[in-house]
């Protein structure tokens, strides 16, 4: 069951962009497929890898980190998966929490272009249709590949992109945890 699981997320991220660097550190708790680091508990599995946002707005991973994540209940009852039981860690353990599909949106997706005050130049009807169009397909892109917080049904599984401000270049470390378990990610190639 645990291949069976891990393969179809692999397949399912495979469409997605690459790795932006940071590699999972295996340990007791934390199993590493690639760049995946996932675990087994009674409850739920849960597998995580660091991920480039590769769909519009194509400017996304500008100012947001994302990781791609899967939850499985293994369980016969629903389980919830709340945002505040997931959270980002630096390694100067700054906090980085999700931020929301929402406000992803309205930060960065832009005002109608007749809207603009900033610019002299006309906006033909034309270029109102494709930026609305544009607007629309970002919008649903986002909502579709997003993880939604909340309930998971028994023996069901919930999978998208959970964003955090983006966290700075320079950290070699990070530490990604959901509601108990943490599992590890570097820059550094990690020991065998």
């Amino acid at each position: 069951m645990k291949t069976k699981w891990i393969v179809l997320f692999l397949l399912a991220i495979a469409v997605t962009a690459c790795t932006p660097g940071y590699l999972p550190i295996g340990d007791e708790h934390v199993h590493v497929h690639n760049d995946i680091g996932y675990i087994e508990t009674p409850v739920y599995s849960i597998a995580v890898r660091p991920s480039y946002w590769s769909y519009k707005p194509d400017n996304l991973s500008d100012y947001y980190t994302a990781f791609e994540v899967q939850v499985e209940n293994k369980t016969h009852r629903t389980i919830s998966v709340l945002a505040k039981d997931v959270v980002l860690l630096d390694q100067n353990r700054r906090q980085y929490d999700p931020v929301s599909t929402d406000e992803i949106i309205h930060l960065l997706i832009d005002e109608s272009p007749s809207l603009r005050h900033f610019s002299d130049t006309p906006v033909t009807l034309r270029e109102e249709q494709e930026w609305y169009s544009d607007q629309l397909d970002a919008r649903q892109k986002l909502m579709s590949q997003s993880f939604h917080f909340g309930d998971i049904s028994p023996k069901a599984t919930k999978s998208g992109f959970v964003f955090f401000q983006k966290v700075p270049v320079r950290n070699i470390n990070l530490e990604f945890l959901f509601k108990d378990q943490t599992i590890r990610f570097t820059r550094e190639k990690p020991e065998k």
